[in-house]
Parts: C-alpha cells; sequence; structure tokens
C-alpha cells in the first residue's frame, strides 16, 4: 500500500455547522453525502486494496456502534508485557483495548479512541477496560497491570475515587495498578 496505510477513515458528515441542515434538505444532505462516501469508498478499495472505514453509514455513526460495542462486550483487552531492563523479568502488563466490530472489522484503538473522547464516551470505554484489566490482573501474582488514561479523562470529577473503589473491589492493592496518560 502507498506510503505503508492499509486502512482509510471517511466521515460523511453533513459539513456546514454542528448541526447540519435540519428538515427534507438535511435527509437530502445526509443521502447524497452518503451516496457519494459509499462510492468512494468502493472505488479506493477496488482501485487501492485498501480498507475503508466509513465513520457514518446509513445514519449510523462509529460512536453508536463503539457504544453498542461497550454495552454488548464486544471489546477485548490484549496484553503487552512490561520487563524490568537489567533481567528481563516480566514485571507487568499494559492492558490494550481491541474492537472487533461486525460492521466495520477491526477497528484501531487510533480511531475509536479519540471518537469516544469526542463524543464523552470515553468514562464508559474506560469502566470497561479498568473492570477487565483488573480482574485480570487478579491472576498473576506478583504482577502489575498498567492502564491507559486520556488527560480528559483526569476532568472527570470522581476520577480518582472511582479508579481507588474498582481496585478495592477487584481485590488488588493499589501498587498491583499503574495510571499511564496517553
Amino acid at each position: 500500500p502507498p506510503g505503508g496505510f492499509r486502512t482509510i477513515v471517511i466521515d460523511p458528515g453533513h459539513g456546514g455547522d454542528a448541526n447540519g441542515t435540519e428538515g427534507p434538505a438535511g435527509t437530502l444532505e445526509k443521502t447524497v453525502t452518503l451516496q457519494v462516501s459509499r462510492r468512494l469508498k468502493a472505488l479506493i478499495e477496488s482501485r487501492l486494496g485498501l480498507r475503508v472505514i466509513l465513520t457514518r453509514e446509513e445514519d449510523r455513526t462509529l460512536d453508536q456502534d463503539q457504544r453498542a460495542a461497550i454495552a454488548n462486550n464486544e471489546l477485548s483487552l490484549v496484553f503487552q508485557p512490561i520487563v524490568e531492563q537489567e533481567t528481563l523479568a516480566t514485571v507487568g502488563f499494559e492492558a490494550l483495548v481491541r474492537w472487533e466490530s461486525e460492521a466495520h472489522g477491526t477497528v484501531p484503538p487510533s480511531l475509536f479512541v479519540p471518537i469516544a473522547e469526542e463524543g464523552a464516551l470515553i468514562h464508559e470505554l474506560s469502566d470497561w477496560v479498568v473492570a477487565h484489566a483488573l480482574e485480570a490482573c487478579k491472576a498473576w501474582p506478583d504482577l502489575y497491570v498498567s492502564i491507559n488514561f486520556s488527560p480528559r479523562q483526569f476532568h472527570r470529577p470522581e476520577f480518582a475515587t472511582r479508579l481507588q473503589q474498582a481496585v478495592a473491589a477487584a481485590g488488588l492493592t493499589p501498587d498491583r495498578v499503574q495510571v499511564e496518560i496517553t
């Protein structure tokens, strides 16, 4: 693929102001935009062999699909080992969230995390990751789990309290959890 790109994301948004055109003209605008986006997607996929994700398809947005993915447990975590430099012993694991969408295929975190941040879904996503990462950590005696948080999450008034409560509820000590800012 050119320049190493394998996936292109197209947001067939309405353009214009934040609300787009309303009423019958807005419906026509959305229909035309989706049709053009679908044609562009087909052209790029057939001629360039690249994967294309439309963030809005048939009036469904990736954000809405992501909300369903969280609710329906369609996300998964993979764990990247963290090793001690001197001994190369594993000391913990970094929890990395993945989303395999039925509608969109594999959606990279570089796409769905920023969308979650924009739509205020980041807190729900974070709660899911924390719960599952802590559950996994319980099976690793003497190891810790590193969980990524975006700077926006630190603006949540109860961020620290919720994290402390989740760690305690999982039966872990705070030293078994590392907070990573991404």
